[in-house]
């Protein structure tokens, strides 16, 4: 029979619990409040064979990485996609890192190659690296279940690796994703329904919702909220000019 190991101090997590008592928004809220700076990650289950799982690099509150267990993006797909790098360039580059380890020395980022050989500027590639970690930081926010755990910087666990201070690295601040979320884009969206509604002096109810509705159902909602405003913004329009006349 297997027994618990021993756990020294600096492994254990400065902080970890459970997303259906402590949502990801709480989470980023208070790393992002308190400035802190470790390793964040998330894990979920995805059947009862395979779980998914989110690991960030947190610094002063801000993400400056992320990585994931699951299907994500690549740094070199995302700047030939959407940034203009060529093909050619992206594959000389990974060409370069493999040369690199096959050497046995440790490879430079991908990103930092390309800026080298000015295949790529500084402010493009800081965009890039943002976007990929948007990418994988976002959807954390609409899990409904899972654990979180935090290592903050010092812990011994988590010793964050000294890097040059020009590497270019995102800084995504936690509070931003929150906006952006599933959650904040549709309560902005209702802030802006009331306020459409006040000044076009149309009474619209707010959007009811049980405790099992998701992100995506209250969208819909907002929606319809949305599209039954403007209708009736247009009648009372109509209504005026042809008093008018």
């Amino acid at each position: 029979m297997a027994f618990p190991h021993l756990v020294s101090a600096p492994e254990l997590p400065a902080l970890e619990g459970d997303l259906s008592a402590c949502p990801s928004a709480d989470v980023y809220t208070l790393l992002s409040t308190l400035g802190l700076s470790g390793r964040l990650e998330f894990v979920r289950a995805l059947d009862s064979h395979q779980e998914e799982r989110v690991e960030m690099t947190v610094r002063r509150g801000c993400l400056t990485s992320a990585q994931t267990s699951g299907t994500r993006t690549y740094l070199g797909e995302l700047l030939v996609r959407q940034y203009g790098v060529s093909i050619e360039a992206v594959i000389d580059g990974l060409k370069r890192q493999s040369l690199a380890k096959r050497s046995g020395r440790v490879p430079q980022r991908l990103g930092q190659l390309l800026l080298d050989s000015r295949q790529v500027s500084a402010d493009v590639l800081r965009r890039a690296l943002e976007e990929a970690v948007v990418r994988l930081a976002l959807p954390v926010l609409a899990w409904d279940d899972g654990r979180f755990s935090f290592w903050s910087e010092g812990s011994g666990l988590c010793e964050l690796i000294a890097e040059p201070a020009d590497l270019v690295r995102p800084d995504v601040r936690l509070e931003e994703l929150i906006g952006q979320s599933p959650a904040g884009l549709v309560d902005a969206a209702q802030a802006a329904v009331s306020k459409l509604a006040a000044a076009a002096g149309v009474e619209v109810a707010a959007p009811a919702t049980g405790p099992g509705g998701t992100g995506h159902r209250r969208a819909l909602i907002v929606a319809a909220a949305i599209a039954a405003l403007v209708l009736a913004v247009l009648v009372r329009l109509a209504l005026r000019r042809r008093q008018r006349t």
